[in-house]
């Protein structure tokens, strides 16, 4: 008889990029018109849902605001994975929307340390799931 393989709980990795899918679909549904059209906030042109990217202002490298509502907008994908995020224009459409000074603490709060952990890591995963089913609705 074979023993059973305890299942191992997923990665910190695996977790990020399993937190990143309902995010990223919440952010481009709560920015369109009931996930049909929405307007890129760095050219403005209106584009389908599907060619639309939640497109990061400050790096999703930095863990303190990758998942910073504030931080993340629809771009279409020219914008957001061909043209660098179109930084200028981003920055321009942030202090416009937010103001300089929060714009800029944000800036400065990306260097806050951060520590990935798996029980937020899947609270999050589950509220996002929420929010994007309730506008899915």
């Amino acid at each position: 008889m074979k023993k059973k393989k305890k299942k191992r709980p997923p990665t910190i990795s695996k977790l990020k990029k399993k937190l990143d899918i309902p995010f990223s679909k919440y952010i481009r549904l709560k920015e369109t018109d009931g996930g049909k059209q929405g307007r890129c906030i760095t050219c403005g042109r209106t584009k389908n849902f599907k060619e639309l990217d939640a497109g990061h202002f400050i790096s999703r490298n930095w863990y303190r605001t990758r998942w910073d509502e504030r931080n993340v907008h629809i771009q279409c994908i020219q914008c957001n994975r061909f043209v660098g995020g179109e930084i200028d224009e981003y920055f321009l459409w942030m202090v416009d929307k937010y103001g300089r000074k929060e714009v800029e603490e944000m800036i400065n709060r990306k260097h806050d340390v951060f520590l990935l952990e798996r029980k937020w890591l899947e609270e999050q995963i589950e509220i996002y799931k929420e929010k994007v089913k309730e506008l899915s609705a």
